[in-house]
């Protein structure tokens, strides 16, 4: 097995280094680490030279996007690139425990296991682990040491979340199954939930085991909380892929997930202004078992008020403008 270890960054230099060295700290080395840099400026570049010119025992590679891929155009060129059989992604402000890529590859010594993954720490934006979150963390996504093992069906465990959005170890050859940079377009913000979905679809017949340990941290940076807050659109896609999967995933774990999400999902397609996906999904079961709460309540105000809106441009859009500029 050789491990290359994928580090896409975006203008998060002093995130970007802890990242790194938690590559480079591996007790069982990666052959090779990959940066793939979209950022506006130098820092990055500089803190890559920085650690490169020092490690001398694991490969580094540089590159630079000018202009900048994206997210899931830069994780595609990585992939692409690597030389690895088996392939780490992690994101520029998460890290991997030192244990991880030990932990990960002992579970391919059993037959069709194309993916493996572990329970994922919270971390603060300073860098602080939160150790009470691991259950809360995992629990929700069923990766609790009761789950822990080989997993029924890698279908259902992209659609059940349980598939994290990195941190994992994947065979190089499944990954490349997926044009991993054309998920954008057509999964929104979510391109990290769509990557397993897709990936699940295409490699069906393999196996997906979920390591018994804690092997990387998740950092709920203020950037990505942000992002999560004013634009995502990740839940507004995921939801209506997982709602079409139901019928033939009909577990109690695709269930906790649609009920779990929908909430989310509306609350975005509301904040997007998509007032037909708003509607449709506020009235489904998966929504209707949160109705009786305050964030329902505000939900039900919020769409009201986005009617009203729609209704009004309509009707302001057939008078003509001569009717109501004098």
């Amino acid at each position: 097995m050789k491990i290359s270890i994928l580090i896409p960054t975006c203008n998060r230099p002093q995130f970007l280094r802890e990242c790194i060295e938690s590559a480079i700290r591996q007790t069982l080395p990666a052959d090779e680490i990959l940066i793939g840099d979209d950022s506006s400026d130098d820092s990055s570049q500089e803190v890559v030279r920085q650690i490169a010119a020092k490690c001398r025992s694991i490969k580094i590679s540089y590159f630079r996007h000018c202009p900048a891929l994206g997210q899931s155009g830069n994780v595609s060129h990585l992939m692409k690139v690597s030389k690895g059989t088996h392939l780490t992604l992690i994101h520029d402000d998460d890290w991997l425990l030192d244990e991880a890529l030990e932990k990960l590859s002992k579970a391919f010594d059993v037959p069709d296991v194309i993916v493996s993954y572990g329970r994922q720490i919270l971390a603060s934006d300073s860098g602080v682990l939160n150790y009470d979150s691991i259950e809360s963390i995992n629990s929700s996504f069923w990766r609790s040491s009761a789950d822990a093992g080989l997993q029924n069906d890698i279908r259902e465990c992209a659609l059940c979340g349980q598939f994290p959005n990195n941190g994992w170890l994947v065979e190089r050859n499944a990954a490349l199954k997926i044009e991993y940079q054309d998920i954008k377009n057509e999964f929104g913000t979510g391109s990290d939930f769509r990557f397993s979905a897709l990936f699940s679809e295409a490699n069906p017949r393999g196996k997906a085991f979920l390591v018994d340990a804690n092997t990387a941290v998740y950092r709920a940076s203020i950037k990505s909380i942000a992002r999560t807050k004013n634009c995502s659109t990740a839940a507004m896609h995921a939801f209506p892929y997982v709602l079409s999967k139901y019928p033939e995933f009909n577990s109690h774990r695709v269930a906790y997930w649609l009920s779990w999400n929908a909430p989310v999902a509306v609350g975005q397609a509301i904040k997007n202004k998509s007032l037909k996906k708003a509607w449709r999904w506020f009235f489904t079961k998966w929504h209707l078992k949160s109705i009786f709460t305050l964030g329902a309540v505000k939900r039900t105000i919020l769409l009201g008020g986005l009617i009203v809106k729609v209704l009004g441009d309509a009707v302001m859009s057939r008078i003509p403008a001569s009717k109501y500029n004098r």
